[in-house]
């Protein structure tokens, strides 16, 4: 076994099992809210959230990330880290409260005040946890991590967020279950990976982590450009409604993606951090990723933006049905996130240093390319033949669910290889993997 699978299969396996979790748990919860708010209410804070996002990215000074791949950490890289993402946390809420009435200005949204200040508080709370969280990736407790991911969010929404929804509060619920989470997480991991905790703002040594703290922090804040500036333009330019509409598109779009690369992207970064002299394990396990990507997650997104327009109004209600074709736009460009998050570890760990071999990446660009062709095509066909037959609800939605397994099933059996070696070789690896853990 070699490459990701060899490294991480353990950490993926049980990554993905409390991502699932997660997932459904998540979906609950959003088509319970989104039926009971509408789309107005999820607007304004989607506008809240927008700006917390980018708060969050540049307190997040990169400095507990960094411990994830550095070969050795002290107690003072520990609290050197801790003491300035504590600093940086709080200054990053206090500016968010001061701000909050510009940023309600711009987009032209008075009740954004309120959401913007408390949502601040999450800077805070969030910088409290940061270390512990890196510490216990660290030390590959994915299976902890992921089971506070889940406890944390059940809490906040389900426990918090929807009964307060129920009672009759509107844009209220959402951030008190966004802060429930998020003191729920910071406590937990704290708890899980408890660590030194005593100022440190200068020691020796730390320009060398503070340089690595940087590079993080910009690689973050480009992927925060890259991801929500469009959001920044439907809330300058629209209505708090178009605002929830476009919104709730894109968390439900994005929202398995966001949390599988939250399973890929530490493990990813600890696999090349200890692999930093072995360039054909990096090569191999990089290119395993991105053929999970391109053969295995591409043909299922394009399946999604198929059915996206029966999907919305199914789940959401039909206040929700002029989202269905954002949906589907926003689904076909799930893939090309997912690639850019695969790549960002190798960002984080080599920076400009890393020379890899880019001719494979031609014909799996080509494999995922024809995979997904096919994969839309036997989607339309399976959505004509549940429309001509006058169905409807899930019917609706199963019929080009069952002419894309249909095609699958079939390619397997008769032509394997089209999906690649890496791609078949991690699919024999976690078969192998289950087999023997059942015998």
């Amino acid at each position: 076994m070699s490459g990701l699978a060899k490294t991480g299969l353990k950490a993926v396996k049980w990554s993905t099992l409390t991502t699932v979790a997660r997932f459904a748990l998540q979906l609950l919860a959003q088509v319970v809210l989104a039926r009971l708010l509408g789309p107005e209410v999820y607007g304004v804070f989607g506008l809240g959230m927008v700006v917390l996002t980018f708060a969050t990215f540049v307190s997040n000074l990169g400095l507990g990330a960094s411990l994830l791949y550095r070969e050795n950490i002290s107690d003072r890289d520990i609290r050197f880290a801790f003491s300035w993402q504590m600093l940086a946390g709080a200054s990053a809420s206090l500016c968010l409260w001061l701000a909050a009435p510009w940023v309600a200005d711009f987009f032209h949204e008075p009740r954004a005040i309120d959401v913007v200040r408390w949502l601040g508080l999450t800077c805070l709370i969030s910088s409290a946890g940061t270390v512990a969280g890196a510490l216990a990736q660290r030390a590959l407790k994915f299976r902890q991590n992921g089971l506070i991911q889940v406890g944390s969010y059940a809490l906040g929404y389900l426990g918090v967020g929807v009964p307060m929804a129920l009672m009759g509060h509107t844009i209220s619920a959402l951030v008190a279950a966004w802060l429930v989470q998020a003191c729920t997480s910071t406590l937990a991991l704290v708890w899980l990976q408890p660590h030194p905790m005593q100022p440190l703002f200068h020691y020796e040594g730390n320009r060398a982590a503070a340089a690595e703290g940087r590079n993080l922090m910009f690689t973050n804040v480009v992927n925060w450009l890259l991801g929500n500036i469009d959001k920044v333009l439907v809330g300058r330019l629209m209505s708090a409604h178009s605002v929830g509409l476009y919104n709730v598109s894109f968390n439900l779009a994005l929202m398995p993606s966001t949390m599988l690369l939250g399973t890929l992207q530490p493990t990813l970064t600890a696999l090349y951090g200890q692999a930093k002299d072995d360039l054909p394990r990096v090569q191999a396990a990089y290119l395993q990723s991105l053929s999970l990507v391109g053969v295995l997650l591409l043909p299922a997104f394009v399946t999604l933006a198929v059915m996206a327009p029966d999907l919305l109004p199914l789940l959401y209600g039909n206040k929700w049905t002029d989202a269905g074709p954002i949906l589907a736009v926003l689904f076909l460009t799930v893939p090309a996130y997912l690639a850019q998050g695969v790549s960002t570890p190798l960002l984080w760990t080599f920076g400009r240093t890393l020379a890899l071999d880019v001719r494979p990446l031609a014909p799996l660009l080509a494999r995922s390319a024809g995979i997904a062709a096919l994969t839309g095509a036997a989607a339309l066909l399976g959505q004509m033949l549940g429309r001509a037959a006058g169905s409807g609800g899930l019917i609706q939605l199963a019929t080009p669910v069952v002419s894309v397994l249909s095609l699958h099933f079939t390619v397997w059996h008769l032509a394997r290889w089209v999906y690649g070696e890496e791609t078949l070789k991690f699919i024999f690896q976690i078969i192998a993997s289950k087999t023997k853990k059942t015998s």
